[in-house]
């Protein structure tokens, strides 16, 4: 299966503009390798780190996108996709991958969307997208459609696949830049 997982760009009021760092997408690189481990083709977009410098306004709001536009990440993603993952780790970044999830569904009718992160476990009962992952999602990976909305368990994560190195260009981040883990 033709997958691709995004880690949509951070979302910062417009007076924060240099306070943002930025950490790994540690889950994406997880689940990159559990599902190449199952034999799916993997691409990821890291959508903060592969545009740390660019900074768009968000309609209607005080709001600033930090990373890839909607049009930029959409541009990245094969005609063939089947599925695509996109991390939603907090609530305030609702407001531009929600705006993202109807551009991907609009462009990829064939993809099924999942969702995971924090937000998706805080916020469970009032998403209404193809698929939400609530908790750890790499317990999902491998199961046939698991329905509207699963609960994963915290795994042990010395159990599962080695983070899959290859999926996300850590150099795209400028060097000097400090990354907290």
């Amino acid at each position: 299966m033709k997958v691709c997982l995004i880690r949509p760009p951070y979302v910062i009021p417009l007076t924060s503009v240099y306070g943002n760092k930025g950490t790994p997408p540690l889950g994406l690189v997880y689940l990159a390798a559990a599902l190449e481990g199952e034999g799916h083709d993997v691409t990821c977009i890291d959508a903060f780190a592969e545009a740390i410098d660019a900074f768009t306004p968000i309609d209607n709001s005080n709001l600033l996108a930090n990373g890839l536009t909607i049009e930029k990440i959409i541009g990245r993603i094969s005609p063939q996709v089947e599925l695509i993952g996109i991390s939603c780790m907090f609530s305030n970044e609702w407001i531009y991958s929600s705006r993202l999830i109807v551009a991907l569904k609009e462009k990829f009718p064939q993809a099924k969307i999942v969702l995971g992160g924090e937000h998706v476990t805080a916020a469970r009962h009032r998403l209404d997208d193809d698929v939400g992952i609530a908790g750890d999602g790499l317990g999902h990976v491998g199961r046939d459609d698991p329905g509207p909305l699963v609960m994963g368990a915290a795994g042990d994560l010395n159990v599962g696949p080695v983070p899959s190195a290859n999926v996300v260009d850590y150099y795209a981040i400028p060097a000097g830049t400090k990354l907290t883990l």
